[in-house]
């Protein structure tokens, strides 16, 4: 279990999210349009419980597609991943849901989102020259969330194994091992990079360990940084090396 907890790591998160954004877009649009999409889907979606609503847009999971609709060489979030970053919070927080209501809500998330950022000039101006992605093109793709994926969010083994594989990438070269104890089996994602993840990756309510041939390192400590033009979460496995830049600490152990 962690030793040091973050006082409130939900608000690091929004924090150094909201900061990083607004200084390469030179605004507060980012900000703006999300949570305008939220004010939208909350309003569409009245029969989804406030407390998983809230849970839903604060967390690491959710506000990860935020940050990737704006970096370069990655795709428009899918309804989809909206809706397995969702189920897999209230998951973690023991809040019940309903396949339908997790669907509804991620389906409206993501049409305000990309609607939001195609109307916006200087969010639209921004992805064509900077990220290379339009929105109005992924809005115009068939992507809808339907009850085909309520296999995946009605199992809390699935729905794990499905949410930690959305962060392989195929010629990963660091095997992580992710363990928890509700996991049927351990799972061992493939990063680019171990020591710098996604958004929502490294969960304190889990264990991590770096695979090697010569075994591995358990995960010691993770910090939210914005120090290598990039928001990510770094990790440091075995002994914590000196000199790495770290913004805030999440959590250690």
């Amino acid at each position: 279990m962690p030793k040091q907890v973050a006082n409130d790591e939900r608000s690091v998160y929004e924090t150094l999210l909201w900061k990083w954004l607004a200084d390469r877009l030179g605004c507060g649009a980012a900000q703006e349009a999300w949570n305008m999409a939220v004010e939208r889907a909350r309003t569409a979606c009245p029969e989804v419980p406030e407390e998983m609503l809230k849970a839903s847009i604060h967390s690491p999971a959710v506000l990860r597609h935020v940050v990737n609709s704006f970096r370069p060489g990655k795709s428009m979030p899918a309804p989809d991943d909206f809706a397995v970053s969702i189920a897999f919070e209230c998951l973690d927080l023991n809040l019940e849901t309903e396949p339908v209501l997790v669907r509804k809500l991620a389906n409206n998330l993501h049409v305000e989102w990309l609607s939001l950022l195609a109307s916006q000039p200087s969010l639209r101006t921004y992805l064509a020259e900077t990220a290379g992605s339009l929105p109005g093109d992924a809005l115009r793709q068939p992507s809808c969330c339907d009850p085909s994926l309520d296999s995946i969010l009605n199992s809390p083994d699935e729905l794990r194994r499905v949410y930690f594989e959305g962060y392989a990438v195929q010629y990963g070269t660091d095997a992580v091992r992710v363990e928890h104890p509700d996991f049927s089996d351990d799972l061992v994602v493939r990063l680019r990079s171990a020591h710098k993840a996604d958004l929502g990756f490294y969960r304190r309510e889990y264990d991590y360990s770096l695979e090697s041939d010569a075994g591995h390192d358990p995960l010691r400590a993770v910090y939210l940084s914005d120090s290598f033009g990039d928001l990510c979460e770094l990790a440091f496995f075995g002994d914590t090396p000196h000199g790495m830049p770290a913004t805030a600490l999440l959590w250690s152990r």
